[in-house]
């Protein structure tokens, strides 16, 4: 995946959201992290803009992935507008299966998947593609993990 493509998550408060938001931009890639309007995605909004930083907590394991601060610009995680989507290249949704119909009919409805932006859901096991494509059409590119990364 080049580093040059701009890619969003959505929920980064989410313990995989805000994991696969930090590996990638640890790895400098272009990444944005979305959260949800409640006071929980507030308040982490709220910390991430006083400390500018986020922590990552690795247990102990084989690849030598080591607990750590990670500075954070303000911009870089913001409350949910899904038209801010429409500028990413790909768009991981980490958000439980029982909300992603409502969450891809707010991004059809903002003009985000007119462009055929590439959805990678993860955790999306329990709702399957075909549903989505009744939204998008079956031909939307739509990445489905079983289970998360993380």
């Amino acid at each position: 995946m080049s580093r040059n493509i701009k890619i969003g998550i959505y929920p980064v408060s989410s313990q995989s959201g805000m994991t696969l938001f930090a590996d990638l931009h640890s790895k400098g890639y272009d990444v944005s992290g979305f959260v949800r309007g409640s006071d929980s995605g507030n308040e982490l909004i709220k910390t991430i803009r006083q400390k500018r930083e986020i922590f990552v907590e690795r247990p102990k394991n084989s690849n030598a992935e080591e607990s750590r601060h990670l500075e954070i610009a303000d911009n870089k995680i913001q409350q949910f507008d899904a038209r801010q989507l429409s500028g990413c290249d790909l768009i991981f949704i980490c958000s439980p299966s029982n909300y992603l119909e409502e969450l891809i009919c707010d991004l059809k409805e903002a003009g985000v998947t007119s462009g055929q932006i590439p959805l990678a859901l993860i955790l999306g096991r329990t709702f399957a593609t075909p549903y989505l494509w009744r939204i998008l059409g079956e031909n939307y590119t739509v990445y489905n993990f079983s289970t998360s990364p993380y």
